[in-house]
């Protein structure tokens, strides 16, 4: 039994009807809902937001809940083929990040392809377009997933600064 005691009643009910899903999910494709399954679910929705492997791993730790490191891959792909959990990764793929989409009113990403910083926004502008778009070309929106890239400010100031220093491999010579 995975521990519970720091995680709030609206995140044990999406934890709930994340179990109904997935039970179905798994049947539908003659596989089982072992307990090692419903404890990784489990820990996976008891996160807040994105998380990465090792944020992933770690929480698992922070659970009390054993774990290899091969079945979380397994228990991911189960979760994304079964639109339970969605990938975000930057152009570069240096960073990949999931987070659960069950309980979780749309949005959409901001992610940055130096750092990898991920910011979740809602535009009713953009999803009006969208939906005009797909109804323009006779297309029924079944889902969509927007995620620009770009270099956030941090990053492009260093990089700003980088630029304007001398580099390091110049010897000056002071006569």
């Amino acid at each position: 039994m995975i521990h519970t005691k720091n995680i709030s009643e609206k995140t044990l009910e999406c934890i709930a009807k994340a179990e109904d899903v997935f039970a179905v999910y798994l049947k539908s494709n003659n596989l089982s809902f072992t307990k090692s399954r419903k404890d990784a679910l489990a820990v996976i929705y008891s996160i807040d937001g994105h998380f990465d492997l090792e944020s992933l791993k770690q929480r698992f730790t922070e659970m009390e809940v054993s774990f290899h490191f091969t079945s979380i891959f397994r228990i991911i792909n189960l979760l994304l083929e079964a639109g339970m959990l969605e990938k975000i990764k930057t152009n570069s793929h240096r960073k990949v990040a999931y987070e659960c989409s069950l309980c979780r009113k749309h949005h959409d990403h901001i992610v940055c392809n130096d750092c990898g910083q991920i910011i979740e926004f809602h535009n009713d502008e953009i999803e009006k377009l969208q939906e005009k778009e797909a109804e323009d070309h006779g297309f029924e929106i079944l889902y969509h997933n927007l995620i620009i890239t770009g270099i956030c400010e941090a990053c492009r100031g260093r990089k700003k600064n980088i630029r304007n220093r001398a580099p390091s491999n110049v010897v000056k010579h002071i006569d």
